[in-house]
């Protein structure tokens, strides 16, 4: 084995005979969530006797990392890094965004109820080709630099894959993304390589409802047509998170239809932390507030209840745990009132975030507007006995997910419906009522949706082997 084919790190055990090729930029020991979907299914490929060699960033990149999420994986797990190509430019000028954004945060209204001056996101109807500002050939030019740094990154995870090829079969190389690009090295190791490629999207990609502000152009979803119509063109299996999202892709690309099958998140099985609840009524939100969520319409909600019921913060207050960008959490809630029943922590590693959600009451997931997707904060937030309060339109995955379940679905912006949903839940748990977890349900867990990718996987018919002198370079 060459040295650049030498894995980071080997899961202490026996390696299993039969194995899959894994391409995802996110993966442990890195901390992105993104990372978990299959952190998590590797177990259940172990049971069917299928190691996992993977291809993700390199460690030595990793913003921050948790070895912790290391000991999840199944004895023979190898880990291979990639080096991310380093643009300076893009570096700073990333540094220059998050200060600006800061800034224009610090620079709200006093109250801290106005929106930040420069939105995090925008939808897709909010696009434009024609420029109206400097900030727009920006974001043009941001696009175009972010998908070739993705690109350079998938073809050199195609590079070693090849390699990797050389050395033993797999059953079939598995992409992952976003970030979507992943899904190059999955094309040209079927070319090259002759493996059968199982496109895992996690989220939409060319059908993304919105697009980040420092890349929010329109050619960014052009470049996402068309490198998502190249992909799916070879895929021998395209799998997506949602029935909804399923639907939606089915219907761009028609001629892959039937190559196309939705697999959900679901919930672990795993124990939840025993901790010691006080006597409060906790509402908790753990993850970040970015994008398109906005915890004011809570925040208001929870201004009334607190009015109503005459509550102090000995018996009732709002936690959250998470990175923050826009108007400061202290600033909102003292614009609405409840400065005093809020409270704010930074991002922790996974252990103290599970501990962190085992003490609350209820557990909130803000509006998030994808109605083809699912958080997968829904799924964990399953896992603990408290009330699942989730702000999502009708008629989106996520209502559709949890329609017929004991939690509260309510429209994002109705915070009458939203403060008679905390309202009521307050009254049972000052009657001594206990809310039960959701994970009751077995349809919702990982361990089912697993068995749907993995039995597709399965009937996936062998590629073949490649031309002679192939390259995963083309």
């Amino acid at each position: 084995m060459s040295e650049e084919a030498q894995p980071f790190y080997v899961a202490p055990g026996a390696p299993l005979g039969r194995r899959l090729l894994l391409v995802s930029y996110h993966f442990p020991p890195g901390t992105a969530v993104g990372g978990l979907r299959w952190q998590k299914s590797a177990a259940f490929a172990a049971e069917r006797g299928w190691g996992l060699d993977v291809i993700t960033a390199d460690p030595a990149q990793l913003p921050a990392r948790d070895d912790a999420r290391l000991a999840d994986l199944p004895p023979g797990t190898r880990l291979f890094g990639v080096a991310r190509p380093r643009v300076w430019q893009l570096q700073v000028e990333d540094w220059v965004r998050r200060r600006l954004r800061r800034r224009l945060a610090e620079a709200a209204s006093p109250g801290g109820s106005a929106a930040p001056a420069m939105p995090n996101s925008f939808a897709r109807s909010e696009l434009h080709w024609w420029p109206r500002s400097l900030r727009d050939v920006v974001r043009a030019r941001d696009a175009l630099r972010g998908y070739a740094a993705d690109g350079r990154w998938a073809r050199a995870a195609a590079r070693l894959g090849l390699q990797l090829a050389r050395e033993r079969r797999y059953l079939a190389c598995v992409t992952s993304g976003p970030p979507h690009m992943t899904h190059e090295a999955g094309r040209r190791l079927r070319k090259a390589a002759g493996l059968a490629h199982v496109m895992d999207m996690r989220d939409p990609w060319s059908q993304v409802e919105r697009v980040v502000e420092h890349v929010a152009s329109p050619v960014w979803p052009a470049l996402a047509r068309r490198h998502e119509r190249r992909t799916i063109a070879t895929a021998s299996l395209v799998v997506t998170n949602t029935a909804r999202a399923a639907a939606t892709l089915r219907g761009v690309h028609p001629g892959a239809a039937g190559r196309i099958v939705a697999v959900a998140n679901g919930f672990d099985e795993e124990a939840v932390p025993a901790v010691v609840r006080d006597r409060a009524f906790v509402i908790a939100y753990a993850g970040s507030i970015y994008l398109d969520r906005d915890p004011r319409p809570l925040l208001k909600a929870a201004a009334r209840v607190v009015q109503e019921r005459r509550l102090t913060p000995q018996e009732f207050r709002i936690e959250f745990m998470g990175q923050i960008e826009g108007p400061p959490l202290a600033e909102l809630a003292a614009a609405e009132g409840v400065g005093a029943f809020v409270r704010w922590r930074p991002p922790a590693p996974r252990k103290a975030a599970m501990e962190f959600q085992a003490a609350a009451t209820m557990l909130v997931n803000l509006y998030q507007d994808s109605h083809q997707a699912v958080p997968a904060k829904v799924y964990e937030y399953m896992l603990f006995d408290a009330w699942l309060l989730v702000l999502a339109d009708p008629g989106s995955a996520t209502a559709d997910l949890l329609a017929g379940t004991e939690a509260d679905v309510v429209r994002p912006a109705d915070t009458e419906a939203i403060a008679a949903a905390i309202s009521r839940r307050y009254g049972e748990h000052a009657a001594g009522i206990t809310p039960r977890r959701l994970a009751r349900d077995a349809r919702f867990s990982r361990r089912a949706q697993a068995k749907i990718l993995f039995d597709a996987i399965e009937r996936l018919p062998s590629v073949g082997s490649p031309p002679t002198g192939s390259s995963a370079a083309s």
